[in-house]
């Protein structure tokens, strides 16, 4: 599998090799992989043989950028063979090369390129720099941003306008009806504003909208079945209770690493923001769990993520958490909001947004829907969520 046309294994191949041997659940990984993806099999045969460079681009685009590629890919940063490699942002690069390319207006490419090398960033927001994140959500969301911009310059056209001379009133009739839209062409409309490319503006969707929510009644009875269910999967359970007691996304669920859960003679603790959380006893039962049986489904467990995914090194992904929740009978928004209305409650905003890893604004919001005034609180006790009584 790895060897050459003299039955040995390449210097640069063998912590691949090395990876393999480890377990062996990697290696039957691999075979059901070697069956199921053809191309990106030929791919390892070509490296074994020396005949394609180990270069991610080389790679990737020997492989067609088929998802078998991404495996492969994962499988040769994991085990160390590629060093110094984000794999999403790689594939955003290169998937950005190819559709620049495939703009056919050349000054709508210019300013697109201009927007994507200028405007946007591939790091995470400065205030979530050290948060469990999704990267690949991230790069997805500046897909959708320049996909958005590109449409939004062929409507310019269209109208008969240029983005200096495009009406405010066309432009908001544009995005009205479309959050999404609105989102993604508030970013890129301000860049052409801030740049002296245009005049019209998208405005920022106001922030201080709730969104609909549970009732705190529904939020405990489907805490307390968690609790008490130890038939639903731990990876559920822990899921599920993250987000109805901590108000977490899934986004920043799957990224957790198993380096932010912590055993003492006290119980279990996770850090989620900046200082670690003591868990709910069952809580606590439930991520010690997963922590020692990571699931088994799953092609790759390399120690990182207390979530891993089926790509080898990489966590899961948001989409199949919240998938997963709802099959479950979560209704994941819902039951966030919840739970930001009852703890922005009981605790004050700075230290609600330390725990949880929100911004103080938002926290902020979240205490004035929830009719709290925190300006003169003087202390905090929080009520442990296992002694709320049936009733809510």
């Amino acid at each position: 599998m790895l060897a050459d046309t003299d039955g040995s294994v390449r210097p640069e191949l063998r912590p691949l090799e090395k990876y393999l041997l480890e377990g062996s659940t990697r290696a039957d990984s691999l075979v059901g992989w070697q069956r199921h993806n053809t191309v990106s099999a030929e791919v390892l045969r070509d490296l074994a043989t020396g005949e394609l460079p180990l270069e991610f681009e080389a790679i990737f685009t020997r492989s067609g950028g088929k998802q078998g590629a991404a495996f492969l890919l994962n499988m040769l940063v994991a085990s160390g063979v590629l060093t110094g490699i984000e794999i999403n942002e790689e594939r955003y690069y290169l998937w950005l090369a190819s559709w620049l390319a495939e703009q056919t207006n050349s000054a709508h490419r210019l300013l697109l390129r201009r927007y994507a090398q200028w405007g946007i960033s591939t790091k995470p927001w400065a205030g979530h720099a050290t948060l469990p994140s999704d990267a690949n959500n991230r790069f997805n969301r500046l897909r959708v941003r320049l996909q958005t911009g590109a449409e939004y310059l062929k409507f310019v056209e269209a109208q008969g306008y240029t983005t200096l001379t495009m009406p405010q009133r066309v432009l908001d009739a544009y995005v009205a009806g479309s959050a999404d839209r609105q989102d993604h062409l508030s970013h890129f409309t301000r860049w052409l504003k801030d740049n002296k490319l245009a005049t019209a503006v998208a405005a920022y969707r106001p922030r201080n909208k709730i969104m609909p929510s549970i009732a705190p009644d529904e939020r405990w009875r489907l805490a307390r079945w968690l609790h008490r269910d130890e038939t639903i999967e731990p990876q559920d359970r822990v899921a599920s209770l993250l987000v109805l007691l901590y108000a977490q996304p899934v986004t920043r669920i799957v990224a957790i690493p198993r380096a932010a859960v912590h055993f003492n003679t006290r119980g279990v603790t996770m850090t989620l923001a900046d200082d670690p959380i003591e868990l709910p006893e069952q809580l606590g039962h439930a991520v010690t769990l997963l922590y020692q049986n990571p699931p088994r489904t799953h092609r790759d467990i390399n120690g990182t993520w207390l979530f891993p995914g089926r790509l080898p090194g990489r966590h899961l992904t948001a989409g199949a958490l919240g998938s997963r929740l709802t099959r479950l009978g979560i209704p994941v928004q819902q039951a966030r909001s919840a739970a930001l209305l009852e703890l922005a409650a009981e605790i004050p905003v700075p230290l609600l947004s330390e725990l949880l890893g929100i911004s103080t604004a938002s926290a902020a919001r979240w205490a004035t829907a929830a009719n709290r005034d925190w300006s003169t609180y003087p202390a905090l006790r929080m009520t442990d969520w296992a002694e709320k009584p049936e009733g809510g």
